[in-house]
């Protein structure tokens, strides 16, 4: 979850925590108070389910409330559900609004599959060019030969 106007939110003492990752952060967090369950699914099938969590986080100054992560396949449709059950008037006037983000961990280039189709690929290339060299190559050859060839047949009946 985003916020639009980040600055209405009480990122103050008391109520905000520090960082368990970087204690040098005294106020990276504060309760949400937020209540929202999720559901992901696709199709008929739920796929993963979960909760808000109680801290809304700040990086760089910008707030930040994680619902969920989950992995997903490539050219998949999925569905997300999610129900608000409570909200803080605080929260409101920041202005929330649910932002779907996609992290790609590796890219489908270096997916085992893509990596073999692609080498296939390159190595037929590879030999049609060997092949059509060797064509072009012979093309230029064979007249020569024929051209011997028939000087050899003409020099034995020039002597005779």
């Amino acid at each position: 979850m985003a916020f639009d106007e980040p600055q209405e939110l009480p990122f103050a003492k008391p109520e905000c925590m520090g960082d368990p990752n970087d204690p040098r952060n005294e106020c990276a967090g504060m309760p949400s108070h937020f209540g929202a369950a999720w559901v992901l699914s696709r199709g008929p099938r739920v796929i993963q389910q979960g909760f808000a969590p109680e801290t809304i986080w700040r990086v760089d100054g910008q707030p930040f409330l994680v619902l969920g992560a989950f992995k997903a396949e490539m050219l998949h449709w999925y569905k997300l559900d999610v129900n608000v059950t409570s909200q803080d008037g605080r929260l409101a006037r920041a202005k929330p609004r649910l932002k779907v983000e996609i992290w790609a961990e590796k890219s489908f280039l270096y997916d085992p599959r893509f990596l073999g189709v692609e080498l296939a690929a390159r190595v037929s290339y590879g030999l049609c060019l060997f092949v059509a060299g060797l064509l072009i190559l012979s093309s230029f050859v064979a007249p020569r030969e024929m051209h011997a060839a028939q000087q050899l047949t003409r020099a034995p009946s020039s002597e005779m």
